[in-house]
């Protein structure tokens, strides 16, 4: 890892610490330490203000047997696609483990019937103890067939799209846990749960890799 980018990572908290739009200050730290569009892509999904650290981590957990637990589908499946794929995945300042798949590499995980298959049995096998919730974005092209197969695979998981799956997330999980790791969702959620975290760190550990930053 590039001293720059740690060095972006400092000055990026930094600004957002003080109040500074998290554009603005992204576009400051890029231009200063010259990051690449990935490196880019690294500050913006994995560094955070304080104040939304210490929230975060206040409300992080592990869900217990017969809690509900409701699964932003894309952003986990994301997560699970990277560690099974061996795509590098990043342990970010709350905590989280995130991945760096765009949009469209989201919506290519459909046709992926393989993937699919496997990512169905170990969401099983790791919340076979919970009940399931999966909320789909609407927006992303074949949600609806995604939605169809995950309700093949796991039974008994109620598997839905939304136009707003943010909202939807939110308002299923107000009495259990929301498994994600976009950021304005954390933010908002009550109780929150890194499913997809968990699953890298059993698939594929030493492709997690620990940005060196303390919560200042």
């Amino acid at each position: 890892m590039r001293r720059e980018l740690i060095e972006a990572a400092k000055d990026y908290r930094y600004l957002l610490n003080r109040g500074y739009p998290q554009k603005a200050s992204l576009n400051i730290v890029s231009s200063k330490y010259l990051l690449s569009l990935r490196e880019r892509l690294v500050i913006y999904r994995c560094i955070h203000s304080s104040n939304y650290v210490r929230s975060v981590l206040s409300k992080r957990g592990i869900p217990q047997e017969g809690d509900l637990v409701v699964i932003d589908g894309y952003n986990v499946l994301a997560t699970i696609y990277s560690a099974l794929h061996g795509e590098e995945l990043y342990l970010c300042d709350d905590g989280f483990v995130r991945d760096l798949l765009g949009i469209k590499q989201k919506a290519s995980i459909v046709v992926d019937r393989d993937f699919i298959d496997a990512a169905s049995r170990i969401l099983v096998n790791h919340l076979a103890e919970q009940r399931l919730s999966i909320v789909l974005d609407a927006g992303v092209s074949h949600s609806g067939l995604l939605a169809q197969l995950l309700r093949e695979r796991i039974h008994g998981a109620k598997v839905v799209t939304a136009q707003r799956a943010d909202k939807e997330l939110l308002l299923r999980s107000s009495d259990g846990w929301v498994a994600s790791s976009d950021a304005l969702i954390l933010s908002e959620a009550l109780r929150v749960f890194d499913l997809g975290g968990e699953i890298a760190r059993e698939c594929s550990p030493r492709k997690i890799i620990i940005l060196p930053l303390s919560i200042t």
